[in-house]
């Protein structure tokens, strides 16, 4: 493929192993190489442009080293852990972002991480000695939804890292019910979301304690975690974990038997990060994913559908050779079962139609025939071939149209229709509408 091996020149280096986040020329050796640092140097780029706006005098100011590796260590985590310990992390980095806001925003309700987390711990363990999740869930939306928020200056937090044990509180006043049940209604949810099941079946007892532990550590390194833009990297760790679900299955960007090379996207997202100036560019990348993705796509799903496409194209040589069949330049083919002495539509027209829709196997999709109810559309709204045949069709005339998939809803699935089908219409053309009159001024 001519582009490709352009690509291949233009990004001829070595990527070199280890936690780094600079930039660097990468050595790509074949298409998926090229398909994953397309990838990850044009989500790259488009971070860096969403980060560094311009500044009043139009200056554009370069990313941050700190913020390159914040999101290049969200990418690592959202790939290399399980979702136990990806979820717990991000609980962490949570409560500590909010240390500094008190909880819900409300600078009066002071974060208590003592009570939050022993909440959260009792949740995962699904102890509700302490309060049920009803009362829980009830007093939080209470709290949370219905208070009006206040001003002032948030006390520092009661810092603190969860401990992996089972363990009764007191509440003493309102703050620590909102911490101690913000805490434990998480840590259910959490429960239900990353321990409870894998790949659809429930998990053993040992799977569980071995999970939980495994979370409750992540939760203290992430409470350790100051980020600069959090939105960002939650997002980036989501798009890490995708990564890991596409790596299992082959089949990056949907495409079958199309591998994912981490460290070759891993060190494209940097290159984008940085504005890298060799190599791939944005645009560049952006032009290469969608041409190989749709090209992929397009083999696949011929490849799915063979046997029809195959059937379909034999039906369509031998109607070719019938007398009363017409086809034109584009492979529509017609047959005209009454001829209207009216006059032909343009594209612009608006038309109205009776038409019966079936499949090549006879199977009825569609029928403003069997429905006893004319249809008005725009001459240009409809399919390719429809479009192509009424500005053939005078006034009055009946049609039987055979349209090839190419001329009408291709690859895409339509309603029932499957992809890839060749469709037949009986269509009769009514009339043209009168072009509505334009308002009055």
């Amino acid at each position: 493929m001519k582009k490709l091996s352009i690509l291949l020149v233009a990004c001829v280096a070595m990527i070199s192993c280890g936690n780094t986040y600079t930039a660097k020329k990468v050595d790509l050796a074949d298409r998926a190489d090229s398909l994953n640092y397309a990838l990850g140097v044009f989500n790259g780029s488009y971070m860096q442009k969403d980060i560094c706006k311009p500044n009043e005098k139009g200056e554009v100011p370069a990313i941050s080293d700190a913020q390159v590796s914040e999101i290049a260590d969200a990418l690592d985590r959202g790939f290399n852990l399980s979702v136990a310990e990806s979820t717990g992390f991000d609980f962490g980095s949570f409560v500590a972002s909010i240390e500094d806001k008190g909880l819900n925003g409300n600078p009066v309700w002071r974060v208590n991480e003592k009570l939050l987390l022993q909440g959260f711990v009792n949740g995962l363990h699904g102890d509700s000695v302490v309060v049920k999740r009803e009362e829980a869930q009830n007093y939080i939306t209470d709290k949370f939804y219905k208070a009006k928020p206040e001003e002032g200056t948030p006390l520092p937090a009661v810092k603190a890292n969860a401990k992996n044990k089972v363990k009764p509180v007191v509440l003493a006043n309102e703050v620590d019910s909102l911490n101690y049940i913000f805490g434990f209604l998480n840590g259910e949810d959490i429960f239900n979301y990353a321990i409870a099941r894998k790949d659809g079946k429930e998990t053993s007892e040992e799977e569980r304690e071995k999970d939980i532990a495994a979370l409750i550590n992540k939760v203290n390194e992430g409470l350790q975690v100051k980020y600069i833009n959090s939105q960002l990297v939650r997002m980036v760790q989501n798009y890490g974990s995708q990564l890991k679900q596409m790596e299992a299955s082959k089949n990056l960007l949907g495409l079958n038997e199309m591998p994912v090379k981490f460290e070759v996207l891993r060190q494209a997202l940097i290159n984008g990060l940085r504005g890298y100036e060799q190599g791939m560019q944005s645009e560049e990348a952006n032009t290469y994913l969608q041409t190989v993705v749709d090209g992929e796509r397009e083999r696949q799903g011929r490849a799915e559908h063979a046997e029809r496409i195959a059937a379909e194209e034999a039906f369509l040589a031998k109607n070719a050779e019938r007398a009363e069949v017409t086809v034109t330049e584009s492979g529509l083919q017609y047959e005209i079962l009454k001829q209207g002495k009216g006059k032909c539509p343009t594209a612009t027209d608006k038309v109205r139609v009776h038409y019966h829709g079936t499949l090549l196997d006879g199977t009825v999709f569609d029928s403003s025939v069997d429905r006893k109810q004319s249809i008005v559309f725009g001459v240009n709204q409809v399919i390719a071939g429809w479009t192509e045949a009424l500005q053939l069709m005078p006034v009055g005339s009946k049609w039987k149209l055979y349209i090839p998939y190419e001329l009408g809803y291709q690859g895409r699935q339509a309603g029932s229709i499957p992809p890839y089908s060749m469709l037949i219409f009986e269509v009769e053309l009514l009339g043209i509408e009168e072009p509505e009159a334009p308002a009055a001024e």
